[in-house]
């Protein structure tokens, strides 16, 4: 027990695991729609999400109508700032990741990047097609690279200057050397 505070451990009876598959959307207008369905209407089963309009035009129909996604998550790799899973459908539809939706995670299904889409108001899902496929997210935020960038201007601009100035140092050490 850490500096001897009492600890609890809880469990969330029914939460949605990491990587899971959506079998049913509810199309929805816009987030704000999103949000009023959930905190009004009982939790669905995981197996549904809430989708916005734009996200609902590219599922496929099986989705819309309730037919669902049939198939099996094979392995769930997580790392910082990574999450890998291989998963195996008998037809196309969502992966969803229990984590909130960010658009600095950049996916990738089988090394082709893929749109992240948002389900649930808050959470992130990829499209998969049937078959077994590999789903990558990677975080890697706008932020980071803009900032990555300028660390490395910097970097060069001060080494630059170091440089010319240890020659202008030593070209005026050598004048007054020979002034003497």
């Amino acid at each position: 027990v850490p500096f001897g505070l009492p600890t609890a451990v809880f469990r969330i009876v029914g939460a949605r695991p990491h990587v899971s598959f959506a079998d049913v959307a509810l199309v929805v207008p816009d987030i704000a729609t999103a949000l009023e369905h959930m905190s009004r209407t009982p939790a669905p089963p995981l197996s549904t999400v809430v989708v916005e309009t734009d996200v609902a035009s590219q599922l496929d129909a099986s989705m819309k109508d309730g037919a669902g996604l049939r198939g099996e998550i094979l392995a769930v790799h997580e790392e910082r700032n990574r999450v890998t899973a291989d998963v195996r459908t008998e037809t196309g539809g969502l992966v969803v990741l229990a984590q909130r939706f960010d658009p600095g995670w950049k996916a990738t299904v089988d090394g082709a990047e893929a749109p992240l889409l948002r389900v649930d108001a808050m959470l992130s899902a990829v499209l998969v097609r049937a078959g077994t496929e590999r789903v990558e997210l990677v975080y890697r935020p706008t932020s980071f690279v803009i900032g990555a960038a300028v660390s490395a201007i910097a970097a060069l601009l001060a080494t630059a200057l170091v440089v010319l100035g240890g020659r202008r140092h030593r070209r005026r050490m050598g004048a007054h050397a020979n002034a003497r």
